[in-house]
């Protein structure tokens, strides 16, 4: 099948990143109201970072998959 797209490892790798990163976040955000002061405290230190940081892999990912660097070692 030469018609078939594949993607490599780091796309994939980045892909799932982000899908993880948004995941915890979502989750954090549904439960954070519920939680005592200290696991709110603990909830929202956790959360906040999580957003420039998912930024960062976002941004990086938009570089990665159209980036000479990627075809001239993968060839796509």
């Amino acid at each position: 099948m030469s018609g078939e797209r594949r993607y490599d490892g780091k796309t994939i790798a980045l892909h799932w990143l982000t899908f993880g990163m948004v995941a915890i976040m979502w989750l954090i955000a549904q439960v954070i109201d519920d939680v005592q002061s200290a696991g709110r405290i603990y909830a929202r230190s956790t959360h906040i970072p999580l957003g420039p940081l998912l930024t960062g892999v976002l941004g990086h990912q938009f570089i990665w998959k159209d980036s000479v660097l990627r075809r001239m070692l993968h060839g796509r």
